[in-house]
């Protein structure tokens, strides 16, 4: 018994013996400690590249050495396991590791192209049933609080979203999620980032915008569309409004600017100063310089069109900003499981309080009017004037969506711009009246029928309106003018896949366009409005294809229009073809021909109070001939981690232009001749990202020509030559704190000198004897902008963002435009008289946001 005993010791004091010896010799098999520093430069010697990263990163810690990792990409995964060093390639040779360091309990991860492997900038993540999310940074990173539970989805644009739950996730690891392209989207695809986060280029000439997640704008406070539009390259106001947008040297008329595909006819605010677009509901903005969707037509230089997002609302979420010119309200509603509402309205604060941006507008917007003059006027030196100005917006959308395969919208927007100037002696006053609006209306229908076919329809109404009331303060006579259009459109597309590559659009479209102008005088009595209408027939036809590779895309399309009043079909061409000809390099090549009967022409620089001079026209039978452009482009693209370059040459025509719409202010003001204009011209882009700061320049080269058979010299500089130009910004982003600075310069527009002489026996009266047009140059354009946004969230799930911002903080003086006129002095001679507008001087302004 005892001896069994002692043999069930000895048993057990052997067993411990081996086990011990076992776990030393197991920890003794461990791998072997090294510096991270040694391991990284191990692998830069064995697979020949070069790791850069911060040393704090990497300073004083260590990592098991691996066995039976053969490839770079095994090394690299286990890299970011064991040590939270995430890789982004630079090049073939060159990999920058970035430290992905979460906060506790937060979630993190990192967003690449399924394809190509590079992050995606800018992408949106949210918690569903929330208003909080975040966009990932330059490296696709981003890092999220989120409860068990919850749900965050991962957007991007051109790409399929990613839903994940909060419990397939763990704190403190980050993982990888591969973004898949949209199968069903074959329109040119997002190539890349492009000037900070929310911009990006979709192939060659064209750009998307997303306001909620755009960087910020230097100079901007809000996220104004029209504003966005003109950082790009080719992108131009010359006179600092959004109500005059010139797309590669082409004049305002020449877009076709459209809010939820339905054409607009007035832009802005403060008659151009900001857009008439509410920032709510114009979160995203799609640009076209050249080849646009079969929807868009009767334009020849641009189109642009503003939306907001189509996607139902998670929750009701509100959103309230005021600023030192107006203030809005919005709300985002679920109201039930298949239904949204968006409701946004926005008004002018300057009837209640008069701020220095507010000041700064009215002191731009109104130089050389019938306002401005007056007051200068010293036949008004014993007048009053009192001026009243107010503007407001109210917009809403309705989203329903039955189910994946359908949706129904309709949008509607009301617009006003509403001017009264008052001139008053003791005995008497005269109230002069401008009120300029809009009022829409559209319902779009989408279904789904399978994988190959799906159906779009859209029907809208739009009747813009702008009414002048001119009374003489010394006489008895009253001007009344009036400018109006309806448009009336319809269209219905349906897309049919005939493989995974294949495409082929059809689109048919038909409008009734109305346009009508009246002039009133009183004294002595005149009388005339005229209104023209025409019916339009357009089908489009489109093929897009994209190769197997993906590296391969062709888009070919043609339209024919019909006018039955007109008694003219016009057929018009289009195409792309872009190659990609590896992860860094692609090239383009575009062509289009187009037309449109739609424009504006300026019959006195006094119409409308002089303050919205333009008026829209409509080509009618036997009248003015029908503009028609084409335009070639070739575009190179490059891109690699932190950077991308582009590179376009374009060269546009337009005929059948009539001198009216030109706004020439020398000796062909009242001339009706029908010429032509050419543009050639290069442009840059360079973008640069170093974390936190994004540097980007857009650089633009042109000639822009006249060329009108009847005038002498028949070709000379056109009023929109721009022959260099240049802009550039730095953005800094940290956690809740945003800075941007940039600059706009570009060389001076020309002008036609005066000779010294007037002719007194012209029909018009005294008028100025003028040099050869447009030989002369202005000074150039020089503007410096600033802006600041700080951001937090509150205990109660509520975002505060407080923005200022600078426009021309250094105070420079910039002359826009100049024209001369005659007129006797007391002793009656007569005298040339020089009027020049003048762009905006030091202009502030601030603004607070609250979304809850």
């Amino acid at each position: 018994m005892r001896l069994n005993n002692f043999d069930h010791l000895i048993k057990y004091l052997c067993n411990g013996f081996i086990s011990l010896c076992s776990v030393f010799v197991m920890h003794g098999q461990e791998p072997p400690q090294q510096t991270l520093v040694d391991y990284m430069a191990s692998l830069e010697t064995q697979f020949d590249v070069k790791f850069s990263y911060r040393t704090k990163d990497v300073l004083n810690k260590n990592i098991a050495a691996p066995k039976g990792l053969n490839t770079l990409d095994h090394h690299l995964t286990y890299l970011r396991q064991k040590s939270h060093l995430s890789a982004l390639r630079v090049d073939d040779r060159y990999i920058s590791l970035v430290l992905m360091a979460p906060k506790k309990n937060a979630y993190c991860g990192q967003l690449v192209d399924a394809q190509t492997g590079e992050p995606l900038v800018g992408a949106s993540v949210q918690i569903v049933g929330s208003i909080y999310g975040t966009t990932t940074n330059i490296y696709g990173q981003f890092s999220i609080d989120a409860l068990k539970g919850h749900q965050i989805m991962m957007t991007y644009l051109g790409h399929e979203p990613i839903l994940v739950n909060s419990e397939s996730l763990t704190p403190g690891s980050c993982p990888v999620f591969l973004a898949k392209e949209n199968p069903t989207n074959l329109e040119a695809v997002t190539i890349g980032r492009f000037f900070a986060t929310g911009m990006r280029q979709r192939g060659q000439g064209n750009f998307s915008i997303d306001t909620e997640s755009f960087g910020l704008l230097p100079g901007q406070t809000q996220n104004d569309a029209l504003w966005f539009a003109q950082a790009l390259p080719g992108v131009e106001s010359i006179n600092e409004t959004v109500s005059t947008i010139n797309i590669r040297g082409g004049a305002n008329d020449e877009n076709y600017i459209s809010w939820e595909g339905i054409r607009m006819y007035q832009y802005g605010h403060f008659f151009g100063m900001i857009s008439a677009f509410n920032p709510f509901l114009s979160t995203e903005l799609d640009l076209y310089r050249s080849g646009s969707p079969g929807q868009y037509h009767n334009y020849i230089s641009g189109a642009i069109n503003i939306h907001s997002s189509d996607v139902l609302p998670q929750k009701t979420r509100y959103s309230y900003n005021a600023n030192l010119l107006d203030t809005h309200l919005a709300v985002d509603m679920r109201a039930s499981d298949k239904l949204g509402i968006k409701i946004a309205g926005r008004t002018s604060i300057n009837r209640w309080l008069t701020t220095p941006i507010y000041d700064s507008y009215f002191e731009r917007m109104f130089q050389d009017t019938e306002i401005n003059n007056n007051q200068n006027n010293s036949d008004y030196g014993q007048v009053d004037f009192d001026e009243q100005f107010s503007f407001f917006d109210f917009g809403g959308k309705l989203i329903y969506q039955p189910k994946e395969t359908t949706q129904v919208k309709f949008v509607f927007m009301v617009i006003a711009n509403n001017f009264e100037f008052t001139e008053s002696l003791p005995q008497v006053a005269k109230t002069n009246q401008l009120e300029q609006k809009s009022n829409l209306a559209g319902v779009s229908l989408f279904h789904r029928w399978n994988k190959w076919h799906k159906t779009s329809a859209k029907a809208s109404i739009n009747h813009y309106d702008i009414v002048a009331t001119n009374q003489d303060l010394f006489s008895s006579q009253i001007l009344g003018q009036d400018n109006e259009v309806l448009d009336l459109d319809t269209h219905i597309t349906h897309d049919f896949w005939a493989s995974d590559h294949n495409r082929f659009s059809t689109t048919y479209n038909f409008s009734e366009l109305g346009v009508s102008n009246r002039q009133e005088v009183n004294s002595p009595l005149f009388f005339s409005r005229k209104k023209d209408v025409l019916r339009i027939h357009r089908l489009h036809q489109q093929w897009d294809y994209r190769s197997q590779n993906q590296l391969l895309k062709i888009k070919l399309s043609a339209r024919v229009s019909h006018y039955s009043k007109l008694k003219k079909t016009l057929l018009e061409p289009s195409g792309k073809i872009e190659y990609t000809l590896n992860r860094r390099h692609t090239l383009s090549t575009s062509f289009e021909h187009r037309h449109q009967v739609l424009g504006q022409r300026v019959d006195l620089q006094s119409d409308f109070l002089g303050v919205e001079k333009r008026r829209w026209t409509l080509t009618a039978a036997g009248q003015e001939p029908i503009r028609q452009g084409s335009q070639m482009s070739i575009g190179w693209h490059y891109q690699k981690s932190g950077m991308v370059l582009s590179l376009d040459a374009f060269s546009k025509n337009i005929t059948e232009l009539s001198a009216q719409s030109q706004l020439f202010q020398n000796q062909y003001q009242f001339s009706k001749a029908i010429g032509a204009y050419s543009v050639t011209g290069v442009e840059c882009a360079l973008q640069k990202n170093w974390h936190p700061f994004t540097a980007w320049m857009g650089y633009t080269w042109s000639k822009n020509n006249y060329n009108f058979d009847r005038f002498v010299p028949a070709v000379f500089p056109s009023n929109l030559d721009i022959r260099h130009q240049l802009k550039w910004a730095l953005n800094a982003e940290f956690e809740n704190l945003k800075l941007s600075l940039g600059g706009h310069w570009h060389a001076g527009l020309p002008y036609t000198a005066a000779t010294g002489t007037v002719d007194g026996n012209s029909a018009e009266g005294y008028t100025v004897v003028y040099a050869t047009p447009n030989q002369e140059r202005l000074s150039a354009y020089v503007r410096l902008d600033c802006s600041a946004a700080y951001s937090w969230w509150s205990k109660q799930n509520t975002k505060y963002t407080f923005n200022v911002g600078l426009i021309n903080f250094m105070g420079q003086e910039n002359v826009l435009s100049q024209r001369y006129f005659a007129a006797p002095n007391q002793d009656q001679t007569l005298a040339i008289n020089r009027v020049q507008r003048k762009g905006l001087s030091l202009t502030p302004n601030a603004s607070v946001t609250i979304n809850w």
